[in-house]
């Protein structure tokens, strides 16, 4: 935000149009940064490291309805186990050469039936420094493979997110200040 004070200098009576500037640049919340720093597959961590990431920050997770809490997130972090089907399939044709493999590997029953409760987990952090505290849904994702197991996080339209953010601190901006806001660009 830019506020442009416009002076009338040494003569009272005579507009100077000094077009003194003040600029304001929202910071980001240190919530913020740690958990959209860490969206996406890029950001996969093991599981001590996911565990240490959620107790470090059990603080944050807002427990919503039909969502896990902080708690339940780190037991599950802490004692994930993971079974899984593996099949391998080969096929071959003498008549023509043709080869048709298959590898299939699929969780068994009962890892997806205790993984249905952490589908998805909510957030609750301010966007902008000392700001209100909004939700964001997360889906939590994980591989198991070779006896290791990664897991990471997507936010769910984050963006939308920091849009009402900034417009929360914009509608603030104009009641405290009480004059007219301009969108665009200082000339």
């Amino acid at each position: 935000m830019v506020a442009i004070i416009n002076d009338h200098g040494e003569k009272a009576d005579q507009q100077d149009w000094r077009d003194h500037t003040a600029t304001y640049i929202p910071a980001y919340s240190t919530e913020w940064l740690r958990w959209f720093g860490g969206d996406g597959k890029g950001n996969a961590l093991s599981q001590i490291e996911f565990a240490t990431f959620i107790e470090q920050n059990l603080k944050d997770i807002a427990g919503a309805e039909g969502m896990p809490s902080g708690a339940q997130m780190l037991e599950m972090a802490l004692n994930f186990e993971a079974n899984q089907d593996m099949r391998f399939k080969s096929a071959m044709r003498l008549q023509n050469g043709a080869v048709q493999i298959s590898y299939v590997e699929n969780d068994d029953d009962q890892t997806l039936k205790k993984m249905e409760m952490f589908d998805k987990f909510s957030i609750g952090i301010p966007v902008f420094w000392a700001g209100d505290s909004y939700r964001i849904d997360a889906r939590l994702r994980y591989r198991a493979r070779d006896g290791r197991v990664n897991f990471w996080y997507e936010l769910i339209r984050p963006e939308q997110v920091l849009e009402d953010a900034a417009k929360g601190l914009v509608k603030q901006v104009k009641d405290g200040v009480g004059r007219p806001l301009f969108y665009g660009k200082p000339v």
